[in-house]
């Protein structure tokens, strides 16, 4: 169906089935800004496209989710992503980084390249070494896979995150000084022991398959597939759709003027600015002349602290079931 668009950033419909697969229109509207050095957010000249796929920095099971598809139901919330990285210096060996917006707060500790040790028969950690940058990603968070052992039987991975580090199976055949320490941990859960299982730190898009995302995306057996296939399973929960780190999944859906407060995270040691509050206006207009307004609500923030750089996402429905024949065009307009 054609989209008018009247503002300056993108947009993108996409008919989708809900759990009782009745046909919806999700309209999809991105914008993207530039955080200049005040504070100040200005409209960028690149506008961000709407993601029609999910991409990994590398191979899907062995990388991080870079980016979602957003070509999806609704979420039930806002979330947060921050892609970006932490800048070290000259004798930086360790820094802790963070974000603060709206009713959400996550911190980390960033080290230097650290490596476990064995003396005495103890294990312990080496003092971190001083670093340029390190990355926000979940490679460099706890988590990962063990399959060192003959027996398959013993392999195990850390659902929370399978591309990770330092985790070990329960009966491994690794030793300390194959496994590599993570640069970014919670302060409150700090490596102390090896073997130690905390939770993992992390910014960035949870892939689906990764805990406790898969948690909400309902059972698939034998009885789904005999009466309710190809349609979502009756348990599932419409909060598979938010796909940020739990601590960045806010309460509620973010209406702009929220204060972002990033430290140590990009060039900058501290950097603040609001949200922006923007007014849509989306209007799908049928055959019949009919004009049903929707209701924008503030899906997704990503923030790009090393681009300077910020996009929201917004998404409204509406119920097209027995009448996506009659549907005319989406027209879309901002109060910038």
């Amino acid at each position: 169906m054609e989209i008018i668009n009247r503002t300056p950033f993108q947009a993108k419909n996409t008919l989708l089935q809900d759990i009782n697969g009745r046909d919806q229109l999700v309209v999809a509207v991105k914008a993207t800004f530039t955080i200049n050095d005040d504070g100040s957010l200005s409209i960028a000249d690149e506008q961000c496209q709407v993601n029609m796929e999910n991409e990994f920095s590398g191979e899907p099971d062995s990388s991080s989710m870079i980016q979602e598809c957003e070509a999806t139901l609704p979420k039930l919330s806002t979330d947060v992503i921050v892609n970006g990285s932490v800048w070290g210096g000259a004798g930086v060996t360790q820094l802790n980084a963070g974000i603060r917006i709206g009713d959400l707060k996550n911190v980390c500790r960033v080290f230097g390249k650290r490596r476990w040790v064995k003396n005495l028969g103890r294990t312990s950690i080496s003092d971190p070494e001083s670093f340029e940058k390190i990355s926000l990603v979940y490679e460099n968070s706890f988590g990962g896979v063990d399959i060192s052992h003959e027996d398959s039987s013993r392999h195990e991975m850390d659902h929370r995150n399978p591309v990770g580090c330092s985790f070990v199976a329960k009966k491994s055949s690794l030793s300390c000084e194959e496994i590599r320490v993570p640069c970014i941990e919670d302060p409150s859960q700090l490596l102390s022991s090896f073997g130690d299982r905390p939770s993992p730190v992390g910014f960035g898009f949870l892939p689906p398959l990764w805990q406790p995302r898969l948690s909400f995306a309902g059972t698939y057996d034998q009885q789904w597939q005999d009466e309710r296939a190809p349609q979502l399973p009756e348990d599932f929960n419409q909060q598979f759709y938010n796909s940020a780190n739990p601590k960045l999944i806010s309460s509620r859906y973010f209406r702009g003027g929220e204060l972002v407060e990033l430290v140590n995270i990009g060039k900058l040691r501290q950097q603040r600015f609001e949200l922006p509050r923007i007014d849509l206006e989306i209007v799908n207009v049928s055959s019949a002349k009919k004009r049903t307004v929707l209701k924008a609500k503030l899906n997704t923030v990503f923030i790009e602290p090393d681009e300077s750089r910020v996009s929201l996402l917004w998404k409204a429905t509406e119920d097209v079931y027995q009448k996506v024949h009659k549907l005319w065009f989406t027209r879309i307009m901002a109060n910038v």
